[in-house]
């Protein structure tokens, strides 16, 4: 065992010089950044740009929409291209956000604001610190556009915020026939919105979104490590502990706890630069090197856990702690969400099933717990609380289907729901008997969409809308 963690050690140290060469060598599952993207995230998909539109206004968006709606050809917007799903993927028209972006308008008294659909989350972030307001959640990463995050269910971490779909105050959108519509909060029949909430492109064009917001605030984060059999005996703890989430290793049974709460304390960490600089190359180093060793895996994460065992207090403005400060490894993500009291039982049977399925996982689990939500296709519908176990791993395409396919699988018998920008491996009558409203979703579906304009294959094959 010895010899082995030092072989691996020095592995991750020769894999060090190509992580300095990075931008040279090339490695085939580093994504450069474009405008728009042609892949994906993890490159896992590549999309077809010959039929590109990127509009800098509604009113082209409008046009775009009705040219489809006449000529009955295929539509999907692609914003950051950060879903693992293929959600976007389409050989028709493909209608880029990424230059219809920014700050519309903003209501102080109200706390309310307003943007254009392809305005990234980290931009969102920066609009608003400037103008001494925050966001009330927030996922790790913040590469996504805020349209893009919200249609697909983006949640943050905390027992007691709802995912991001639940700050919406109001929607404008181009529905399948060109008009240009509004659903809010404040309608009389919520039908509409509670759709719009979280509608993976199938019901219209989203152009603004108005926001709840808050004033700016601080966050302190504390992050502490244990064996994961304490985390997991502990777990029920832990959910309703503030704005809790947990990464899990399970070659090693490792656990690293974070949790947040609101301060008014300086900013500041007693991490140390050298010390985060040094655990982020850990982290890819090991999850670079396991790619192509993956026989090593296990004994490569011991090494990043043994960066993370250290206690740590860090506290800075809110966003700047809801996102990881360190530069995370490029992976693949699915995701199962299950109510809280089945929380425990679930993740000893995903640990189960990691040590019989030789598994090789070069990356951390993430547990967070999410507040219920009135909105139709949300994970968290008509749940007092949920557990998303957000499942991560850098490998070949075969072995990561293997992997999620299995724990989704799993999920099913725990009531499992998905997420809808990462991997999916469900088909219509998965999503019909997890969704009470997809029924409902389907009629407005057709109303708002009658030739089907915003459906591509993968869409079709998940929903088994025709």
């Amino acid at each position: 065992m010895r010899w082995s963690r030092c072989l691996s050690a020095c592995v991750v140290c020769a894999a060090a010089v190509l992580w300095a060469l990075r931008n040279y060598y090339p490695f085939p599952w580093v994504v450069r950044t474009r405008e728009p993207p042609p892949i994906n995230l993890d490159g896992s998909i590549t999309y077809n740009l010959q039929n590109l539109y990127t509009p800098f206004t509604e009113d082209q968006i409008v046009e775009c929409v009705q040219m489809a709606y006449r000529s009955g050809r295929k539509l999907r917007v692609l914003a950051s291209g950060h879903s693992w799903s293929e959600i976007a993927q389409t050989d028709d028209i493909m209608l880029s956000t990424m230059s219809y972006t920014g700050l519309v308008g903003l209501d102080r008294e109200k706390l309310l604001v307003t943007v254009r659909a392809g305005t990234k989350l980290s931009d969102l972030n920066a609009i608003l610190d400037r103008e001494g307001l925050a966001m009330v959640t927030m996922p790790t990463i913040t590469d996504q556009s805020i349209a893009g995050a919200i249609s697909t269910g983006t949640h943050g971490a905390g027992i007691t915020a709802k995912n991001m779909a639940s700050l919406v105050y109001k929607f404008k959108f181009v529905s399948g026939t060109g008009e240009v519509m509004i659903a809010s909060e404040d309608d009389k029949d919520p039908s509409l919105f509670r759709a719009m909430q979280i509608s993976i492109g199938m019901l219209g064009v989203i152009t603004e979104m108005t926001l709840h917001v808050e004033k700016a605030y601080r966050l302190e984060e504390r992050r502490t490590f244990h064996t994961l059999d304490y985390c997991l005996d502990h777990l029920h703890q832990i959910a309703y502990e503030p704005a809790s989430k947990i990464w899990l290793d399970f070659h090693n049974d490792f656990c690293v706890h974070f949790t947040t709460r609101r301060t008014a304390n300086s900013i500041g960490s007693d991490a140390g630069y050298v010390r985060t600089a040094l655990t982020s190359l850990a982290f890819n180093m090991a999850t670079y090197t396991s790619y192509i060793l993956p026989s090593i895996t296990p004994h490569l994460m011991w090494l990043v856990d043994l960066c993370y065992s250290v206690n740590m207090t860090r506290t800075d403005v809110s966003y700047n702690v809801f996102v990881d400060n360190m530069e995370l490894p490029i992976h693949s993500g699915s995701e199962v969400s299950v109510p809280v009291q089945d929380s425990t039982t679930f993740i000893r049977a995903v640990r189960e099933l990691v040590r019989k399925g030789d598994f090789m996982l070069n990356w951390y689990q993430e547990i967070r717990f999410v507040a219920g939500d009135e909105v139709w296709l949300s994970p968290q519908y008509n749940r007092s609380e949920t557990c998303a176990i957000s499942l991560n791993v850098l490998a070949t395409r075969d072995n990561e289907d293997k992997y999620y396919g299995t724990v989704h699988a799993l999920g099913q018998g725990f009531n499992g729901r998905m997420h809808w920008g990462k991997y999916l491996y469900w088909g219509p009558e998965n999503v019909r008997q997890a969704y009470g409203k997809y029924d409902s979703f389907a009629e407005l579906r057709k109303k708002m969409d009658p030739k089907n304009i915003f459906m591509n294959t993968f869409l079709e094959k998940l929903f088994g809308f025709v």
